[in-house]
């Protein structure tokens, strides 16, 4: 089964314009529920919203015009955005890719028709442009699946504690229940150590 590597699909609000594209962060992170657009990692498990990046998807080194168009940045972890940088493939801002090289917006639904996640957590190319993506964001680096095993542990963990609130103490589950909480916390522990030794 193919997983996408997103959890939603981002979508660009409508924003007044800004002279500075600084000042979209606020908005862009809305827009990006609080993911990097590129590989979908919570800003949380990267130092918030202090530490991520607002990209020019377009690069403003090469297409200054664009620096404040809010149709052109991309709420973006600090890893896609360097990896990222100031590559394009050409010499113009559309198109984006030829089919084998180049970027596509996060924002387009055709951005995961390149990319699948499997159940580890690995991002795989599934075109040839899947796969240079892959390539110039640095989505293979470890810690991307280590984000989302954690996304994904934590996301247990509230449904468990969510399923223990339910159950009284002397129900025979509330045992079970707790044993397989303390589980998966060691677990999101790991998790959290080994990204921790992965920056």
């Amino acid at each position: 089964m193919r997983t996408p590597i997103r959890s939603a699909i981002p979508k660009r609000s409508a924003v007044l314009a800004r002279a500075s594209y600084r000042a979209y962060k606020a908005e862009l992170r809305a827009d990006f529920g609080s993911r990097c657009g590129y590989c979908d990692d919570l800003d949380s498990y990267s130092g918030g919203v202090r530490s991520y990046h607002i990209d020019h998807f377009a690069p403003k080194s090469l297409f200054s015009h664009l620096e404040t168009e809010y149709t052109n940045l991309v709420y973006s972890c600090p890893y896609c955005n360097i990896s990222k940088s100031d590559k394009w493939h050409g010499t113009d801002p559309t198109p984006s890719h030829n089919g084998q090289i180049g970027f596509i917006d996060p924002c387009q639904e055709e951005y995961d028709d390149h990319l699948t996640r499997l159940e580890t957590g690995e991002i795989m190319g599934l075109t040839p442009l899947g796969r240079h993506l892959i390539k110039e964001l640095s989505l293979s680096l470890i810690r991307h699946r280590l984000i989302w095993a954690l996304q994904r542990l934590d996301e247990i963990q509230r449904s468990l504690l969510s399923m223990q609130e339910q159950i009284a103490d002397d129900d025979p589950r509330y045992n079970e229940l707790a044993r397989v909480l303390m589980q998966v916390w060691r677990e999101i522990n790991i998790r959290r150590d080994r990204l921790n030794e992965a920056q």
